[in-house]
């Protein structure tokens, strides 16, 4: 617990906080056996910046396939944040907390909730919400405009493209980029592949964020539902890192 707590103080620096320079050693842990960089796993002078947002160029391993080297760069899991979203005219975090004020008003539990959606906006900013991804044909910009950068939903998309191939993932990418995204998405057998190898979390738990990727978070009840489903992601996610920790110790 005292490395982790030492890789939680470098991520503090400055810059975007999924491309922090503590993010890239939480990167290294979680995916020693995927990111190769000339037959080893990536280093910090793999890390390229050149002014732009930080990514490294690497190939993914997995399944006993391999990519050729692609770009990959962090990204926020789980958005909680309070920064203004143009679509809804406010934060997600103020989105969810009037919608919570609204429906649960004069019922007791407001603040109960009230608080557990704080307890989610302060873990925005947290390693446990933190993961790689192709950069390489803008997944990134994909997982953002699908659902207003919604977890559940982006694997309720995955889900859709390996079981029926309806694709909605290449929106946000150029021709010559469209290919890069099939290239990645091929290494992974399903969304439970794809999950337990980028998010390390189960399959039970894949199944109940597919199901809530189908609602939409207009009431209480469906952002509480989130909410949870959101810390019982970061539990799994937390014991992953303190399990490779200790092999490393």
């Amino acid at each position: 617990m005292k490395l982790l707590h030492r890789l939680w103080l470098k991520i503090n620096d400055i810059g975007e906080y999924d491309v922090k320079y503590g993010a890239w050693k939480i990167y290294q842990i979680m995916y020693a056996n995927n990111l190769i960089k000339g037959g080893n796993l990536f280093t910090d002078n793999d890390i390229i910046k050149n002014g732009r947002r930080p990514y490294i160029k690497c190939q993914f391993i997995h399944n006993g396939k391999s990519t050729e080297e692609m770009r990959f760069s962090g990204e926020t899991d789980f958005n909680f944040s309070t920064q203004k979203k143009s679509e809804l005219c406010r934060s997600r975090y103020e989105n969810y907390k009037k919608i919570l004020e609204r429906d649960l008003a004069g019922e007791g539990i407001l603040d109960i909730y009230l608080e557990m959606l704080n307890e989610c906006s302060q873990m925005h900013h947290s390693q446990d919400n933190i993961s790689i991804m192709l950069q390489s044909g803008n997944m990134q910009g994909a997982k953002g405009a699908i659902g207003l950068d919604r977890l559940d939903v982006w694997l309720l998309i995955l889900d859709m493209k390996y079981r029926y191939n309806i694709n909605m993932l290449q929106n946000h990418c150029t021709m010559e980029n469209c290919s890069e995204i099939e290239k990645f998405l091929n290494l992974f057998d399903d969304v439970y592949d794809y999950a337990s190898t980028i998010y390390h979390i189960n399959s039970e738990l894949v199944d109940k964020l597919i199901e809530s990727g189908k609602r939409p978070l207009y009431s209480a009840t469906n952002i509480i539902t989130y909410m949870s489903l959101a810390k019982e992601f970061w539990n799994q996610k937390h014991a992953f890192i303190e399990n490779q920790l200790k092999y490393e110790q």
